[in-house]
Parts: structure tokens; C-alpha cells; sequence
């Protein structure tokens, strides 16, 4: 008789029952923490960049990334790759046409396209988090850059009209 108690109490759904947690894993922000600070366009280059609404959307989704969610990794890469490669640098009008800003959009074009192209599964490695921070580095180089480029802009008007 114990013997058959023991063998029903130990198959009886309420103890095969597991306690389930929701998966939060892929509402989880990619970034454990705060990666890295990121910069903001200075007033005068944020008016110097009104009409440039390809670079606006660029600069707008790179602002984001340090917040961006496992699940919504994938989507906001593709849209930035499609976005990079939308600007082309051969055209840029003045005050951007400079060296300076083309070189250093190139290496966020470079860091965007590559983490576009890493398998999913690879999301989770050191060496990704590692790639998408190297993004965010390249974004404050361009960001200081822009903030450069168009206050010399200014100065440079200001003493030519004086």
C-alpha cells in the first residue's frame, strides 16, 4: 500500500508541474548597461543639416542603438545598413564635402554594414557587442566632426563678412 501511494504521489500532475516564467529574454535591451555616452549635434549643425534628411534618419536610428531591444536587433541593422547605403558621399554639398566628415561616415558605413551582415546567431557573442560599440564610437567621431565642420563654417563666414 505505500509502495502504490508513493509511485501516484510521484506521478501526479501536480508535482511533474514546472514553474514556467514568460520568455523577457528578447524584450531584454541588447546592452547590459550604457555602453558608451553618446554626443549631440550642436544647434548650428543641427539647422545645417534641415534639408539633409537622409543623414537626419542615419544619425536619428544610430541614437537609438544603445537602447535597442534582442528582439528588434536585427530589423533596426537592416534599416540602418539601407540608410547608409542610401547617402553617397561623392555628392555631399558644402560645408559636408570635406574629407573629414566623408572619411569618418565611411567608418560607420563600414561598422553598420558588417554587423547587418553577422549571423543572428552570433548576436550574443563578445566580439558583436564589441562591433556595435565600435558603431557608437564612430558615431561620436562623426557627431564631433559635424559640430567642427560647421562652427569653422560659421567662423569662417563671420570673419570673411567682417
Amino acid at each position: 500500500m505505500i509502495l502504490a501511494w508513493s509511485i501516484v504521489s510521484c506521478s501526479s500532475p501536480t508535482a511533474s508541474k514546472k514553474e514556467t516564467t514568460p520568455d523577457t529574454v528578447a524584450n531584454d535591451p541588447f546592452f547590459d548597461q550604457k555602453t558608451v555616452s553618446l554626443l549631440s549635434l550642436n544647434t548650428e549643425a543641427e539647422k545645417a543639416l534641415e534639408n539633409w534628411s537622409a543623414m537626419k534618419n542615419v544619425l536619428s536610428n544610430l541614437e537609438t542603438l544603445p537602447e535597442v531591444k534582442q528582439n528588434t536587433l536585427a530589423f533596426q541593422l537592416k534599416t540602418l545598413s539601407e540608410e547608409v547605403l542610401e547617402i553617397k558621399t561623392n555628392t555631399l554639398s558644402e560645408p559636408f564635402n570635406q574629407p573629414a566628415i566623408i572619411s569618418r561616415f565611411k567608418v560607420i558605413k563600414t561598422f553598420v554594414l558588417k554587423a547587418h551582415l553577422t549571423d543572428a546567431s552570433l548576436y550574443s557573442s563578445p566580439q558583436f557587442k564589441e562591433n556595435i560599440t565600435q558603431i557608437l564610437i564612430a558615431y561620436n567621431a562623426f557627431v564631433n566632426q559635424l559640430n567642427v565642420v560647421v562652427k569653422e563654417t560659421i567662423n569662417t563666414d563671420t570673419i570673411i563678412d567682417f
